[in-house]
């Protein structure tokens, strides 16, 4: 739009924003305006709006990612708890068969 363009597109809008009616032509004058603005607007954001896409996909991705690693890290941490847990009850049954074999050893002879 051209500063001539501009300036009745404003007036036309303030006009119109003050209530008071506007002809059938400018008021296609005004949705012409509107349309182009709104055109010029899509055109100039256009490769901002692709590549904020791009990198949202990417971010959704990374997301996808980190979730299934998390989860493979809790299931780890799930086996490894009960890893450890049966460990320490064969672990408390040494040390239970330990004192009962110490019990019937000789003296010289207990562990």
């Amino acid at each position: 739009m051209n500063e001539i363009e501009r300036r009745r597109f404003y007036d036309l809008r303030n006009r119109d924003a003050e209530g008071l009616a506007l002809t059938a032509e400018e008021a296609d004058a005004v949705a012409e305006y509107v349309r182009r603005i709104e055109n010029d607007e899509s055109a100039y954001l256009g490769p901002a709006t692709s590549r904020m896409k791009a990198e949202n996909a990417a971010a959704e991705e990374r997301v996808r990612a980190l979730t299934a690693l998390i989860e493979r890290e809790e299931r780890f941490i799930t086996r490894l708890n009960r890893t450890v847990a049966e460990l320490r009850e064969e672990q408390e049954a040494m040390i239970v068969e330990r004192q009962r074999l110490a019990v019937f050893a000789p003296p010289t002879a207990r562990l």
